[in-house]
């Protein structure tokens, strides 16, 4: 963060939806190949050693920690599972779904996972999953249009984004109760994710962006305005690019190949004539 200087870590291929561990040390990914429509990996980052903890036909997404860093998240197909991440163990089913559900977060006290999940009308909707008993509840009636969200470090709020009129947006919306919601955005935005400093971070274009949200005393909130503090690869709002390291000091960003020195595209005009 402080010098902008990027460091390769070694993995490449087609890499989604990045997930760092709680103390940063490991990170987990969705890596889709030729034999496979995405698997969950994950690579240590101090040793660069990868194991994959997934072979399912099925696509696998998603993977997201919880807080003691013991188990990944992630959905498979329309369903949640939860696996350890030393890739000994098998998955096991969390939720059961006939519509696909979206693996968000997990609350810092470990015990509810945040998910989203459409119904018979493609309507989306936020749900909790409570991880001890499994019983999955709404979380509020509305619909939202987003894939993506993020919970902050004492568990108050989350961040998500979603459609505004004719682009995305990123919010937060006090969490259990839902009741009181900001935006954090102002020129568009998705991806946030929460540094244990109570930073949001998010992308807006190609560029990355920082805000901070205040609860006052007297319970009123203060978002600050975005600033950007970095760039960003080209990317589709419902996919996360990158991961922000717990203290926020450094991020992990899937960034594309330059195309070969030399290459170049042709147009044949008049083909067939």
């Amino acid at each position: 963060r402080a010098s902008g200087e990027m460091t390769p870590v070694g993995v490449e291929g087609s890499l989604w939806n990045p997930s760092l561990s709680p103390d940063g040390r490991i990170l987990a990914f969705d890596w889709t190949t030729s034999e496979s429509a995405g698997d969950i990996w994950v690579r240590d980052l101090e040793r660069g050693l990868d194991t994959r903890l997934t072979s399912d036909p099925k696509n696998e997404s998603n993977p997201i920690w919880t807080p003691d860093g013991r188990s990944v998240l992630f959905f498979r197909g329309s369903d949640i599972y939860r696996i350890t991440p030393d890739g000994v163990s098998e998955a096991e089913l969390l939720l059961k779904s006939t519509e696909r559900a979206y693996t968000w977060a997990v609350t810092p006290d470990g015990h509810t996972l945040l998910f989203s999940s459409g119904d018979e009308d493609n309507a989306v909707f936020l749900w909790t999953l409570d991880l001890e008993t499994l019983e999955a509840q709404r979380w509020f009636d509305r619909p939202i249009t987003s894939a993506m969200g993020s919970i902050s470090v004492d568990g108050r709020w989350v961040a998500y984004s979603e459609f505004v009129q004719d682009r995305v947006e990123v919010f937060v919306r006090s969490f259990p109760d839902g009741e009181t919601v900001r935006r954090v955005s102002i020129d568009g935005g998705f991806a946030p994710r929460w540094s244990d400093a109570g930073e949001i971070f998010f992308a807006e274009g190609s560029g990355l962006m920082v805000s901070r949200v205040r609860e006052r005393p007297d319970g009123a909130v203060e978002v600050d305005r975005p600033q950007q503090i970095g760039f960003l690869p080209p990317t589709l709002p419902g996919t996360q690019p990158f991961d922000v390291a717990p203290d926020g000091t450094w991020f992990l960003v899937i960034r594309a190949k330059h195309a070969a020195s030399g290459s170049s595209l042709r147009l044949i005009e008049n083909w067939g004539e």
